[in-house]
């Protein structure tokens, strides 16, 4: 299934989760107002492009010329460049090499997790008359996610992964492999550092980590099928405890 076809679903996903259970009202609207994917999000893709579908990358990508865009001439070869080469994705010959380079770096410790399955798979199911979707890096005899991270350490790595709700993620895939196919799947994460030497890291989903993301996933699908109920999605002041200003948890 197409991206486009894919995000035009309204069906609750794992990263839909993350924005609903800190505000209904934002998830609302980045719903009906969809954001523009970020510098960091296009990289991204290019690697999961590299290392996950190797024959999209000429079809989705094309390397853009090193002109100064600022100047007359730079400005005319480009515009040649992009219709020489319309409906593909520029990027820059830094982006490229490094996105290369992390792709060799994935590929020479992890490659072995990355034959034999479907990449990029998408899956719909139902809960309770919930409509969900996922769509995963890669199901093969587990499923598996590649995430390119600054962190440099161990104590980060895990920080980042709690934050960005990677385990509201896993519990949701695991659902989604088992609702569509009957298969319980272990989760794993293939890690890589941005930053030279494209250092891998490859770490399973442990239980605890699980279990306190399926408690989150379904907190979220309760919630969603609320708001969907009563056509209300309240905003932030309806996700605080209390109406005092406290110190936070961490002081």
């Amino acid at each position: 299934m197409k991206d486009e076809e894919y995000f035009a679903l309204r069906r609750l996903s794992p990263s839909g989760a993350k924005v609903l259970l800190r505000s209904p009202a934002a998830y609302d609207w980045e719903r009906l107002n969809p954001r523009e994917p970020t510098a960091e999000l296009k990289f991204g893709k290019l690697v999961h492009c590299l290392c996950l579908e190797p024959n999209e990358v000429d079809v989705r990508y094309a390397l853009a010329p090193d002109v100064d865009r600022r100047t007359t001439v730079g400005k005319e070869a480009f515009a040649r460049w992009a219709r020489e080469h319309a409906g593909k994705e520029a990027v820059s010959v830094e982006d490229w090499d490094k996105a290369h380079r992390i792709r060799d770096a994935v590929m020479a410790e992890a490659g072995h997790m990355l034959t034999g399955g479907e990449a990029e798979k998408a899956y719909l199911w139902e809960r309770d008359g919930v409509l969900l979707k996922s769509k995963l890096d890669y199901v093969g005899a587990s499923i598996v996610d590649i995430k390119t991270t600054s962190a440099e350490d161990e104590d980060a790595l895990t920080r980042a992964a709690w934050t960005y709700g990677y385990h509201i993620s896993a519990a949701a895939y695991q659902e989604a492999v088992q609702a569509v196919e009957g298969r319980k799947l272990d989760k794993w994460f293939i890690f890589v550092t941005k930053q030279a030497p494209h250092q891998v890291v490859v770490l399973k989903a442990g239980q605890e980590f699980i279990d306190r993301g399926r408690a989150k996933w379904d907190s979220a699908v309760r919630l969603y099928q609320a708001c969907n109920e009563f056509g209300h999605w309240p905003g932030l002041a309806s996700r605080f405890e209390s109406n005092e200003l406290r110190p936070p948890r961490w002081a």
